[in-house]
């Protein structure tokens, strides 16, 4: 009896939306290189919903302001190619940022996803440490020291969710405080970026419905204040202090979920009102210098449901009173409790 004849299916035979589901895991510098593998993909690529433009994928050429230059031609004629109708819900971008010329380029970047209604930014600047510290003849070193300048109101009145940024110079509107022109904006990233006191204030006010905040390697703040009743997430994550009488972060926040701090090292730490707070992530530097931060941070979430912190178990004696405090609020903190002396016994 003959076999019955088994039907072979190939990648043009996928569905357009399953296709460009897929084409966007890729960066778009992949995307394209693998277009001749389906015959389909060559038309859907200008119409990717999702679009990552790898900087440390991209070809090097023989100086680095080539590359640069070769990459936003790149970027730009991508992005030319997009069917006008075609919607845009995510982009992300690296840019070797070592000069001013292609500030207008990036500028357009974000303006054309802004105009196809993009839901995600993310713009990355650093890259990698390669790219921003240079090796000197004399043996020292040099830094890069040009930085992108965006506007926070390039996003006004846009659809953005999500705006994540990473060693930029932030210029804020005036008056964003009372501004209601930043709703859609729900989560905030924001990576080694100047940030005083009164901008961060101005950004958890201007973006009434924010529920997610990351502050990494951020500088020059002295006494943040992050006041919010619709915050569920922070981190503070590797802030060193200048002048830990004059630097405190104070944390009011209700409906806080989830709390993250690395290495933000301030001389005083206030955590109020946060009753629901479900998890809490604690680290700082292993080092005895450092053992007061972490201290003074961890006797604020005695009342948390669950606690991850760095074994510091050798100064058990000094802290034994919050030992208890946790084992006071009765089996709700048993396994807190437990895994706190699992630690002890280990170490001893």
């Amino acid at each position: 009896m003959a076999a019955e004849p088994t039907s072979e299916r190939s990648l043009n035979d996928f569905s357009d939306h399953l296709l460009l589901h897929i084409l966007s895991f890729l960066p778009a510098l992949d995307a394209l290189r693998t277009a001749p593998v389906c015959r389909k993909w060559q038309t859907l690529l200008p119409s990717l919903p999702s679009l990552n433009f790898d900087y440390s994928l991209f070809p090097h050429s023989a100086s680095p302001s080539d590359t640069r230059r070769r990459f936003a031609d790149f970027v730009d004629l991508f992005l030319l190619r997009r069917p006008p109708t075609s919607p845009l819900l995510n982009l992300r971008f690296q840019f070797d940022f070592g000069d001013y010329l292609h500030s207008s380029q990036i500028d357009s970047w974000i303006h054309h996803a802004v105009n196809h209604g993009v839901t995600e930014i993310d713009a990355d600047f650093f890259i990698h440490r390669d790219y921003q510290v240079f090796d000197q003849a004399d043996g020292g070193y040099s830094y890069n020291e040009c930085y992108f300048t965006f506007y926070f109101n390039s996003i006004k009145n846009s659809r953005v969710r999500v705006l994540k940024l990473s060693r930029c110079e932030l210029i804020l509107p005036l008056g964003l405080s009372t501004s209601s022109s930043f709703k859609s904006v729900q989560s905030l990233y924001l990576d080694q970026i100047y940030l005083d006191d009164e901008m961060v204030s101005d950004l958890i006010s201007g973006c009434p419905n924010l529920e997610s905040l990351v502050l990494e390697y951020c500088c020059d703040m002295k006494e943040l204040r992050i006041r919010s009743t619709r915050l569920k997430q922070l981190s503070l994550l590797y802030f060193h202090s200048q002048d830990e009488e004059e630097e405190s972060v104070e944390v009011c926040a209700p409906n806080l979920q989830s709390f993250r701090i690395v290495c933000f090292e301030m001389g005083m730490y206030s955590l109020e009102g946060t009753t629901g707070l479900d998890e809490a992530y604690v680290e700082f530097m292993h080092e005895e210098r450092h053992y007061k931060y972490w201290s003074k941070v961890v006797r604020l979430l005695s009342g948390v449901k669950h606690l991850v912190v760095e074994n510091w178990w050798f100064r058990v004696s000094s802290f034994a009173p919050l030992l208890w405090d946790f084992r006071g609020h009765g089996n709700k903190y048993k396994e807190i409790f437990v895994y706190i002396i699992h630690y002890i016994r280990e170490d001893w």
